[in-house]
């Protein structure tokens, strides 16, 4: 009652809470000391509609720990020390998944609008969408780089009452090598 499609719905297609806008649900109400910022729905979670309007995430993304240029001016050093330190190696392995952000409260899944004219309620056109996310303003900023430099996040769901911080340990090679005991075969003399 009272709720306005946020897209076009056929005659007899089940509508989904994303689907739809309920007036007197205003985000400005809703954050207070927070900001809503959007997300792609690009992770399998939110692409198979297992994240909803109310549910909680973390954010998960793997980075290559390798850096293209030296992060300090003091390492950078000349060509002829550059040789003396130069190292073929696999870079394929440095890699680090991370638990970055934790609790974020999804408030609307937003889908982008229907192009004019294209309405074929057999084949509907798949749309772009997005989660609307509540964030601390810094947590915002953490997430517009891991979309700009990482390019893609995972969601892992929550249960809304948990709002506990994860310690967790980035993971990587080392990490799961340590952890499940894997032992390096011996070369073959």
């Amino acid at each position: 009652e009272n709720a306005v499609a946020l897209r076009n719905i056929a005659q007899g297609e089940v509508i989904l809470m994303q689907d739809i806008y309920l007036p007197g649900d205003s985000v400005e109400d809703i954050l207070g000391d927070k900001v809503a910022v959007a997300l792609p729905a690009e992770d399998i979670l939110s692409k198979w509609g297992a994240v909803l309007p109310g549910d909680h995430v973390d954010v998960l993304f793997t980075v290559d720990l390798i850096l293209e240029m030296p992060m300090y001016p003091q390492d950078i050093r000349t060509a002829e020390e550059l040789a003396l330190y130069a190292v073929e190696r696999d870079q394929s392995m440095d890699h680090a998944s991370v638990l970055a952000l934790q609790n974020l409260e999804v408030l609307r899944i937003v889908e982008e609008p229907a192009p004019e004219g294209e309405q074929d309620p057999e084949n509907p056109v798949p749309r772009n969408r997005a989660l609307i996310l509540k964030a601390e303003p810094q947590d915002a900023v953490v997430l517009k780089y891991l979309l700009d430099v990482v390019g893609r996040v995972s969601l892992a769901k929550r249960s809304p009452e948990n709002e506990a911080l994860f310690n967790v340990q980035p993971v990587n090679i080392n990490y799961l090598m340590l952890r499940y005991g894997v032992v390096l075969p011996q070369p073959l003399e």
